[in-house]
């Protein structure tokens, strides 16, 4: 759920409509290119899917240091939404795939 974070920090923060970017190329050729190709697809199925293998979990240790960051508010503002509203995160997703990295509905469903 880390692009949806991404997104409403943005927009609450900083009045931006912007969320992880799927693939994030460097600036220079010192870094490599991140691709996130499990970006869309629900913490909770990853989380499934991972018990089935010996996967060892990295914990951010900058994460866990500093409590009072805004992503655990926002990941807590998410979980209100989608109890409210059970289809909310699918829902943002499809809005961040069609307006932020241009995907129309034919696309989004394939």
């Amino acid at each position: 759920e880390d692009s949806l974070e991404t997104f409403l920090m943005n927009a609450l923060t900083k009045g931006k409509l912007r969320a992880i970017d799927p693939i994030m190329l460097p600036e220079d050729h010192a870094n490599p290119t991140v691709i996130r190709p499990l970006i869309f697809v629900e913490e909770a199925l990853i989380m499934r899917e991972v018990q089935k293998f010996p996967i060892l979990a990295i914990h951010c240790p900058v994460c866990d240091e500093q409590p009072d960051l805004v992503r655990p508010k926002m990941r807590a503002l998410l979980e209100k939404i989608s109890s409210d509203w059970p289809i909310a995160k699918s829902s943002l997703r499809g809005a961040i795939e069609r307006s932020l990295y241009g995907k129309n509905d034919q696309e989004s469903k394939s």
